[in-house]
């Protein structure tokens, strides 16, 4: 089945705050959700993914659940971290690298 988009971004959302997860899938092109899924596992994940041969990379979170559901699901996508997760990440590193080094300097 040929699609439109070839560059997706993946993310979980609540369907019910802290009991119920979903997944939005996004064509990063347009910046438009192309799918909402009534779950974040992998085998969900993986199925609907299999429908869409086209994708060539899925921006996503840490998620391994989703990594794994990209490897199985997809023939070989790149999988990228998306922005915010890379960015939170980092400044959380470096926090903790400024804090280790200034208490160090202190001692």
């Amino acid at each position: 089945m040929p699609t439109d988009f070839s560059i997706i971004g993946i993310d979980d959302w609540a369907v019910k705050k802290g009991h119920r997860y979903g997944s939005i899938i996004c064509d990063l092109t347009t910046r438009k959700p192309v799918a909402l899924l009534e779950s974040r596992r992998v085998e969900d994940v993986k199925e609907w993914l299999k429908q869409y041969p086209d994708v060539r990379a899925v921006s996503r979170d840490g998620s391994l659940e989703y990594a794994k559901a990209i490897t199985e699901g997809t023939n070989n996508a790149i999988q990228i971290t998306d922005r915010w997760h890379l960015f939170y990440n980092l400044s959380r590193k470096i926090d903790q690298l400024l804090k280790k080094t200034f208490d160090d300097l202190s001692n």
